[in-house]
């Protein structure tokens, strides 16, 4: 498909599906907000929308997949007037643009829609959402299906991969900080289902096909965070990690988090948007490639 729009190309996921979609002969083009890094991203301000209509018009896309968000929970819980801006009357008026011109408009939402107190979640399961990031997300799920009924929703999962020139996943810090010794605290009493990058941007090209769906994309694991840490240590050949295991009680949170917020994908597997591998299989991979 030519002229396939991904905002928030600088960012981690974004990077990844700009180029997948160039190996599949797509033409896609991109949107930033701090760093541009190729010629075919173009500044989006998404605070400011009259800019994105503007910039709507000059690209004419022909299908838009909306990655772009402030997605840290702790970033929202304190700029609440800013993140709203961005996850929702942004997202509000992309969605806009994409009905009045009858092109597909792909959204990525989160799992932090959810309460972490009712796992595992399918799609059609109560959404209550206990931070700020998660509150905007869902909003903008929901007025987006108001303005824009043909529109994919897609939560993500805990997402992981290579780096890219701008911007990391949890696994490379994890990487750093096993090999340096450095002592780690991880949750023993926080659960997600981590997907790795590669399978999310096969899923979210995948997902053009299915208009006005819902879908979770997530890996097949349930894992938590501790033991994301000793496997992760394990695929290095790390031993004895210096990983100190504890509870979210035990430290002061920047922002509410759900303790278990395991998702359910077997809609995603059903649809054939993904067959996901294990988390174990995939870094090794990541990591030995």
């Amino acid at each position: 498909m030519e002229n396939t729009l991904i905002t928030g190309t600088s960012g981690f996921i974004g990077w990844h599906l700009f180029h997948e979609l160039e190996k599949r002969q797509f033409i896609p083009v991109g949107t930033y907000c701090n760093h541009d890094g190729d010629h075919r991203f173009h500044k989006l301000d998404l605070t400011k929308l009259d800019s994105i209509n503007a910039l709507l018009d000059s690209l004419a896309p022909n299908a838009i997949i909306h990655l772009a968000a402030a997605s840290k929970p702790a970033f929202c819980e304190t700029n609440k007037e800013i993140a709203y801006k961005i996850n929702v009357k942004g997202s509000e008026a992309l969605a806009t643009w994409a009905n009045a011109h009858q092109i597909p408009f792909v959204f990525a939402s989160t799992d932090q829609i959810y309460d972490g107190e009712n796992a595992p979640y399918g799609e059609h399961s109560v959404v209550l959402p206990i931070n700020e990031y998660g509150r905007q997300k869902f909003e903008a799920e929901t007025v987006i299906k108001t303005v824009c009924p043909s529109a994919t929703l897609l939560r993500f999962a805990l997402i992981y991969g290579k780096s890219t020139p701008y911007a990391e996943s949890f696994l490379q810090w994890l990487e750093r900080d096993l090999i340096s010794n450095k002592t780690l605290q991880l949750f023993s009493d926080e659960y997600r289902t981590p997907l790795d990058v590669e399978t999310l941007c096969n899923a979210i090209i995948e997902s053009l096909n299915y208009p006005a769906e819902t879908f979770q994309l997530a890996g097949n694991d349930k894992l938590s965070r501790s033991e994301i840490g000793f496997l992760v240590a394990g695929a290095l050949g790390i031993l004895n990690p210096n990983i100190e295991v504890i509870k979210q009680s035990e430290v002061p949170l920047q922002s509410p988090r759900p303790k278990d917020l395991a998702m359910c994908n077997e809609k995603a597997k059903r649809y054939r948007l993904m067959q996901p591998l294990s988390f174990s299989e995939m870094i090794e991979k990541i990591l030995l490639d």
